[in-house]
C-alpha cells in the first residue's frame, strides 16, 4: 500500500484542482443565485484572510529556521518568488507551493471575470461557460504539446505553470455551473452512473500508473486526470451511501483533516524534512520506509493541526468578525452516523479534504468559505 502511495500520491494535486474549482466558485454561484450580485471584493479579502496569514507566517518561520541550521540565508529571489506567489514559475524556497501559486491565480482570475459577467451581462454570460471551457482547453493542451515537443521535460517548465494547468481548475468550475444551475442535465447522467465511474476511475488509474514525466501524462494525460476526479465527483454528490459504523469513523477522520487541511498541506514537506532529522537525531539513522512515512504522515498532521490553531483560526475568526460570510454561518458537523451521508453535500464537503481551500463543513446555503 506504502509503495502504491508513493508511486501513485502525485495525482493528489490534480485532484484537489477540480474539487477547489468545484467549491470555491460554488460559493459564488450560490450567492449568484440568492442575491443576483456577486460580491467580488468581499471574495478576494475573505480568500486573502484564509491564505495569507498562514502562508506568510509558515514562510518566516521556515526562513529563520533555515538560516538557523545551515549559517546560510535563504537566496533572495528564492523568497521574492515565494511572496510573489510565482514559485510555478521560478524556484522558490520549497518544491510543494507551486500548487498553492497556481490556485492563487486562478482565484484572482476567477473574481475578476465574475465581476465582468455581472457589470456587462447580469449573469447571462454564465450559461456560456462550456463554450469558454473548450476555448481553454484547447489553449493549454495546444501550449502543453507545444511547450513538451520544443523543450526536454522538467517538473517546473512543464508541470507547475499556471498557463499549462488551469484547465483542470476551469473543469471544477463547470461542474459546479452544472450542478448549480443545470441539475436536470446532470440527473440525465444518472443512467450511466455506473459506466460512467467504472471510466473515470479507469483514467485515474491510467495515468496514476504513468511517471509524471512521462509525455502522455503531461500533456493530454492532466486533462484526463480532471475528466476522471470529475466523474468520480459527480458519482459522489448522487451516491446514497450505506450506515456502516467504519465508514461513519472514516468520514469524520477525513473531516477532521479537511478542516485543518490548509495548515497541514503547508506543513507538511517541513515535517518530513525536519522530522526525519529529528528521528534520525533521537533513534538513529536507517529507518525504514514504513517507519519514517508514518512519523512523516503523523507530523503533518499534528503540526498542521498546532499551527492552524494558533495562527489560521485566529485569522479567520477576524475575518469573520469584520467580513462575515453574505451567507448563514455554519460550523463544522461532527458525523455521528453514516445516515448523514444521504445529504450528497454532507458527503462532499466530508471528503473534500480540500489542502487549499479548507471547505470541509457540510450543509451549506451558500457555503463557509474557511
Amino acid at each position: 500500500m506504502l509503495n502504491l502511495w508513493k508511486k501513485v500520491g502525485w495525482i493528489g494535486v490534480d485532484l484537489f484542482f477540480v474539487l477547489s474549482g468545484f467549491l470555491v466558485a460554488g460559493l459564488l454561484f450560490r450567492e449568484w443565485d440568492r442575491y443576483k450580485k456577486v460580491h467580488v471584493l468581499r471574495f478576494v479579502v475573505r480568500r486573502g484572510f484564509k491564505i495569507y496569514p498562514a502562508f506568510f507566517i509558515y514562510l518566516a518561520i521556515l526562513i529563520a529556521l533555515k538560516t538557523a541550521y545551515t549559517g546560510k540565508m535563504v537566496e533572495l529571489p528564492k523568497i521574492i518568488a515565494e511572496v510573489c506567489f510565482i514559485q510555478n514559475y521560478v524556484p522558490g524556497i520549497w518544491t510543494h507551493t507551486w500548487s498553492l501559486a497556481i490556485e492563487e491565480h486562478f482565484y484572482i482570475l476567477l473574481a475578476f471575470v465574475f465581476a465582468f459577467v455581472y457589470r456587462v451581462g447580469r449573469g447571462l454570460q454564465f450559461r456560456q461557460i462550456l463554450s469558454v471551457y473548450v476555448g481553454v482547453l484547447l489553449v493549454v493542451l495546444t501550449l502543453r504539446f507545444t511547450n513538451a515537443l520544443r523543450h526536454p521535460y522538467s517538473f517546473l517548465s512543464h508541470s507547475t505553470p499556471t498557463h499549462l494547468r488551469i484547465d483542470s481548475l476551469l473543469f471544477g468550475v463547470l461542474l459546479s455551473y452544472y450542478y448549480h444551475f443545470e441539475k436536470s442535465s446532470v440527473l440525465k447522467l444518472r443512467g450511466w452512473k455506473i459506466a460512467a465511474i467504472g471510466a473515470s476511475i479507469a483514467l485515474v488509474a491510467l495515468i496514476g500508473c504513468l511517471p509524471v514525466s512521462n509525455l502522455f501524462v503531461h500533456t493530454a494525460g492532466y486533462t484526463l486526470l480532471s475528466f476522471g476526479f470529475g466523474g468520480i465527483l459527480l458519482f459522489a454528490l448522487d451516491c446514497q451511501f450505506p450506515t456502516w459504523r467504519w465508514l461513519a469513523l472514516v468520514m469524520n477522520a477525513l473531516s477532521f483533516v479537511g478542516f485543518y487541511s490548509y495548515s497541514i498541506y503547508l506543513w507538511h514537506m517541513s515535517a518530513n524534512v525536519w522530522g526525519g532529522i529529528v528521528v534520525n537525531r533521537l533513534f538513529g539513522t536507517g529507518h525504514s520506509y514504513y517507519i519514517m512515512w508514518s512519523a512523516y504522515m503523523a507530523g503533518s498532521v499534528i503540526v498542521g493541526v498546532i499551527m492552524a490553531k494558533l495562527v489560521e483560526l485566529p485569522f479567520l475568526k477576524i475575518r469573520d468578525h469584520f467580513f462575515p460570510s453574505l451567507c448563514s454561518p455554519i460550523v463544522p458537523v461532527v458525523v455521528k452516523s453514516a445516515t448523514n451521508f444521504s445529504d450528497p453535500t454532507t458527503f462532499t464537503a466530508l471528503v473534500h479534504a480540500n489542502v487549499k481551500s479548507g471547505l470541509a463543513v457540510p450543509k451549506v446555503v451558500c457555503g463557509r468559505d474557511r
